[in-house]
């Protein structure tokens, strides 16, 4: 646990030094958090190895958004768009997955579809302004 926590202080303050170095060169810093299969519901067919977050001491997702949020870093995080899109398909009896076969980390085209959809609308946005 002590060994945890210091690697998710040395990831803060990696954060922080970058972020203070793009904002002395005016640009902005935004981070896109890729979800993994286990936080999406219905997904468990592909979890082979049966995963899951039962001895995790921390919420990676949470602490994650924590730090960039005090940070002032900009968070594109399209989970709640892999949540959404999981639960419609099933629904509709569709097992279209969002991660390759067998694999909890990686999205497939549909997963990275949402993620390009999720990572324009912040440039789109940015880009306006």
């Amino acid at each position: 646990k002590e060994k945890s926590l210091e690697i998710w202080n040395l990831f803060e303050k990696d954060f922080k030094l970058l972020n203070d170095y793009l904002k002395l060169k005016k640009l902005n810093f935004g981070v896109i958090i890729s979800p993994i299969s286990l936080q999406i519901p219905h997904h468990e067919k592909i979890n082979h190895r049966n995963l899951n977050f039962n001895c995790s001491t921390i919420d990676a997702h949470k602490k994650i958004t924590e730090i960039l949020t005090q940070n002032n870093i900009d968070v594109i995080d399209p989970t709640n768009d892999f949540i959404k899109y999981s639960k419609i398909t099933y629904q509709n009896d569709n097992s279209n997955y969002l991660f390759h076969p067998y694999d909890t980390n990686h999205p497939n085209e549909t997963g990275h579809y949402l993620m390009g959809k999720k990572l324009y609308s912040y440039i789109y946005n940015l880009l306006k302004n």
